[in-house]
């Protein structure tokens, strides 16, 4: 079948959707298209899970042309009546796309070194000719090591990267543990562009205090044969939020479980601000795989877990920031040679007392007997690093990410700025997954056999770990109101909120209105992708278009997801 057959027949057409829309949800698929991650010899799409076909995508509103990047191409697509790829431009080998965007008139695009720890290029070039089928230059500009994600200014006249310099090496034998930093580069389109990279050095002197308060960097050089270990070393920036009046960028750094302030004017780092922790005390959180329950409520645990946003938003109201996150968690983990280094550790060998972690005399026998029960807490994983006592034993334990989104208000002068959290989802997330889709409740988006596994058979089975995994974040104004959508990872499915503005008596808050999951969940994930009916796989990028420049005439909302390789077009009914 040829190419563009084979698009055609992925794909839900825009007469077919609308003739036979019978009650309309709020999110109505419009088009589906399944990007090749790569091609035969003869030109024809190969299709797979889980082969980073596209991680994230641009859309210009203009000529309804999206740019969607992946591991070894950026695919041109035209949106019209349907979606059709008009042509595909191959990465230099071994160096993966990991984030695309366009402002004005530029698109710009990171890809990584020739190593995950080599310094990556920002690329910047002008719009694709849709009648010469040429897709200019402008510059190739190199900025810091892993560079992850890329941001315009909202005048598109700075580009700013985060370069996460995640550790490791080209062999097990080798390891570079890079200083993550963020580049901000001015003139992109000249010959002569301005480039300035900064590093968190300068925090090093102050390490042990801003540790005190809470920016995590737990690795201190515990790989056998390895002495890298500063602070510097450990910030992994991950995300970029940039205010309203562009002076002042949010850079979050996950694994921190903080934020990294940026005078962009001054173009220096001003300040690291941590997230703080979330108390699961009072409310329900499904910490085990193996109980044969999804999200019980006869219990509750006096634990306490990090933020650790992946994607981070900023909304200005009134000339204040708020930055909305999407609380994913994550955990550092390393290896060298036959050893090997993992912050986390399973409840029940804390309980136990194995690889030399203990529990605290003061912790509550209640406490140590649900740590040690698979059907509680032995399985959910807890930092080995947080929490202690003052003997280094674990009192207070801490697991990774908050399973839900928050908003974060920051306060202060632009020279130090402190942060206020003005509301959490809690655990609404995973109560409305099992209200809403129990089949697939905390379920892996990453089957082991794809022939063999149905998104069912993996339901429950991220419980220990992260959870729903919430990580990507849009904002979409329809009717006068504004609405917040999130991508959830594990579960597939889009939440949707309403962002109820503050008041002279309540702060910034969201309110719930649905929540969208696609595709089947019965049938192997190898069937399901074979008839087109994988669902958003890790919606790992969401695009908000309203009416007035969407190819459909309606507002839109454009859902970018790896794991299935897809891009999926909804109309937005609210």
């Amino acid at each position: 079948m040829h190419l563009s057959t084979q698009i055609l027949v992925a794909l839900c057409g825009f007469l077919i959707c609308f003739s036979q829309v019978q009650a309309a949800e709020v999110l109505e698929s419009l088009a589906k298209l399944y990007i090749p991650y790569d091609y035969d010899s003869s030109g024809n799409g190969l299709y797979g899970i889980n082969k980073a076909a596209v991680e994230q995508s641009a859309y210009d509103e203009d000529a309804r042309i999206l740019y969607a990047a992946g591991d070894k191409y950026i695919h041109i697509i035209q949106l019209s009546t349907y979606l059709s790829i008009l042509k595909r431009f191959p990465l230099p080998a071994g160096r993966a796309a990991n984030d695309i965007e366009i402002c004005g008139d530029y698109i710009a695009y990171v890809i990584e070194g020739q190593t995950s720890q080599a310094n990556g290029t920002l690329i910047v070039r002008g719009k694709y000719n849709i009648n010469t089928k040429e897709w200019p230059v402008t510059s190739e500009i190199q900025v810091g090591s892993k560079p992850d994600m890329l941001k315009f200014n909202h005048l598109c006249t700075v580009i700013m990267t985060a370069n996460e310099g995640e550790a490791g090496g080209p062999d097990q034998n080798t390891f570079i543990n890079p200083e993550g930093s963020i580049s901000i580069v001015e003139n992109f389109a000249s010959s002569t562009p301005s480039v300035t990279t900064l590093d968190f050095r300068k925090f090093n002197n102050v390490a042990d205090k801003l540790e005190r308060w809470g920016v995590r960097a737990p690795y201190k050089g515990y790989l056998s044969g390895d002495s890298y270990n500063t602070f510097s070393q450990n910030m992994e920036p991950e995300y970029i939020g940039i205010s309203k009046d562009d002076r002042t960028a949010y850079v979050c750094l996950q694994e921190n479980n903080a934020i990294a302030v940026v005078d962009i004017e001054q173009r220096t780092i001003t300040d690291l601000i941590p997230l703080g922790t979330k108390s699961w005390g009072q409310i329900y959180i499904d910490g085990s795989d193996k109980d044969d329950k999804i999200f019980p409520e006869d219990k509750k645990y006096d634990i306490f877990s990090f933020y650790q946003p992946d994607a981070i938003k900023v909304f200005s109201f009134n000339n204040t920031d708020y930055i909305f996150t999407a609380n994913e968690g994550d955990r550092f983990e390393y290896e060298l040679g036959s050893d090997d280094w993992d912050e986390g550790i399973r409840g029940k060998d804390l309980y136990n007392g194995d690889e030399g972690v203990e529990l605290s005399d003061s912790m509550s026998s209640n406490l140590k007997d649900q740590l040690k029960d698979n059907d509680e807490l032995g399985r959910l994983k807890f930092s080995r690093t947080d929490g202690l006592d003052d003997d280094g034993k674990v009192l207070r334990p801490h697991f990774f990410g908050a399973r839900g989104v928050s908003i974060f208000r920051p306060y202060g002068v632009p020279s130090l700025k402190n942060i206020e959290r003005v509301w959490d989802s809690a655990d609404d997330v995973e109560r409305r997954m099992k209200e809403s889709y129990p089949d697939v409740f905390n379920g892996d988006t990453k089957p082991d056999e794809a022939d063999n596994e149905t998104p069912g058979d993996l339901q429950d089975s991220r419980s220990d770990n992260l959870g729903p995994e919430c990580e990507s974040i849009e904002f979409g104004e329809i009717n006068g109101k504004t609405y917040a959508f999130f991508g959830i990872d594990r579960s597939a499915a889009i939440l949707i909120y309403e962002i109820v503005l503050p008041t002279s008596t309540s702060d910034m808050e969201l309110r719930f209105v649905d929540v969208k999951r696609d595709g089947g969940t019965s049938q192997t994930y190898q069937e399901l992708l074979e008839e087109r009916n994988l669902g958003d796989l890790d919606p790992e990028d969401l695009r908000f278009v309203p009416a007035s420049k969407s190819p459909f005439y309606r507002p839109m909302l454009i859902v970018t997801s790896t794991v299935s390789g897809t891009i999926q077009i909804y109309e937005v009914n609210l």
